[in-house]
């Protein structure tokens, strides 16, 4: 039984019974020999432990099943994007499907990742972005985790050492007024009032298929986003065009506080805007845009009207203010157009300087 490298990879080489196993565990600029040689001595101890306590194979619970019981007890019951890891663990059942979870390594899971990629490009005939597989293997990685706190796994998680793909998330995609028209005309009567609302909010999607009556405080203008990706509540202005629209929903309908703003026909949860939005920019012949780019849009036009970052950063949740500093580039002529008139605000001072009226002269 030993730890070896090859490939610029960490290897371990033991026995199951008689059967070799060879195991792929990590990158060696990612995880150190020691770290490999501690999950080498689990591995062992796996064997031992099934070897003397003459542990029952028929305890053995199929990759599936287990992801499985991972959206039910855990995605579904306590996440609100678990429609999210619905589609993450489709991608992994298909193939993982005729493993159990302790016959998967670290080897299977670069398998998994090649496989995804090379799938993808023949599927849609373009690159797969980073972040999408990232998000992959870290479904697969907390549902190991779960595994083994629920007793159901008593290996080491095989995620542990895969190193992630690095990201690239600073896209800066925002719409032009001819665009944001040409989407509108070709959208639903729905999701024009869903555009309506994000363009005007700089809300997430999600934020605004969560609002209920209850959270639109007409009185004071105010938009109350009680959930959101950064974990604390927000206010969001109600402006005058946004007002107007709401309040006309409103007519001669008794709304009930609990009732969803943008409601699906049978009155519930719209619990996604993809494929609408993808038909609407189809119409509109509008390329590489996103239900998320109607955020950046609003972002945008904020700062690009002269909003401070500190003001656009509070109406759009930020928790970090770098996240904010993206749209600093575009601040860029209104600074300019501010440090023009202070030509104007003091002409006396100018034109001392430009006379050449100094002390010293």
């Amino acid at each position: 039984m030993s730890v070896y490298k090859r490939e610029g990879k960490w290897w371990i080489d033991y026995y199951k019974g008689t059967k070799r196993i060879r195991e792929s565990i990590g990158a060696v600029d990612v995880i150190t020999r020691r770290a490999v040689q501690n999950i080498l001595k689990k591995r062992k101890l796996d064997v031992i432990q099934k070897k003397w306590l003459d542990l029952k194979e028929d305890n053995k619970i199929s990759f599936n099943d287990m992801a499985e019981l991972f959206y039910k007890k855990h995605s579904l019951a306590t996440k609100r994007s678990h429609h999210r890891d619905s589609e993450l663990i489709e991608h992994l059942k298909a193939f993982f499907k005729n493993k159990n979870i302790d016959e998967i390594s670290s080897e299977d899971i670069e398998d998994y990742r090649t496989n995804r990629k090379l799938k993808f490009i023949n599927d849609h005939k373009r690159e797969m972005k980073p972040a999408t597989l990232n998000r992959e293997i870290a479904c697969l990685k907390a549902i190991y985790n779960k595994a083994i706190a629920w007793k159901k796994f008593n290996g080491v998680n095989p995620v542990e050492g895969i190193a992630l793909y690095k990201e690239n998330n600073e896209r800066k995609r925002f719409m032009t007024q001819a665009e944001i028209q040409g989407l509108f005309n070709s959208s639903s009567e729905c999701l024009k009032r869903i555009i309506t609302f994000l363009i005007f909010t700089g809300a997430r999607v999600s934020e605004a298929l969560d609002l209920t009556w209850g959270d639109i405080d007409f009185r004071n203008n105010l938009i109350y986003i009680r959930h959101s990706k950064s974990g604390y509540g927000r206010q969001i202005p109600l402006n005058s065009t946004l007002k107007i629209m709401l309040e006309n929903d409103t007519i001669g309908i008794e709304k009930i506080d609990d009732c969803y703003v943008f409601p699906n026909k049978s009155g519930g949860k719209i619990k996604t805007i993809r494929g609408p939005f993808k038909t609407a920019c189809k119409r509109a012949k509008i390329k590489d845009l996103h239900p998320h780019d109607l955020r950046h849009t609003a972002a945008s036009y904020l700062v690009m009207s002269g909003c401070d970052l500190a003001t656009v950063r509070e109406i759009l949740g930020h928790r970090d203010i770098a996240t904010t500093m993206r749209y600093a580039h575009l601040s860029q002529p209104h600074k300019a157009r501010a440090i023009e008139k202070l030509s104007s605000a003091m002409i006396p001072v100018t034109l001392a300087v430009t006379n050449g009226n100094s002390k010293n002269d």
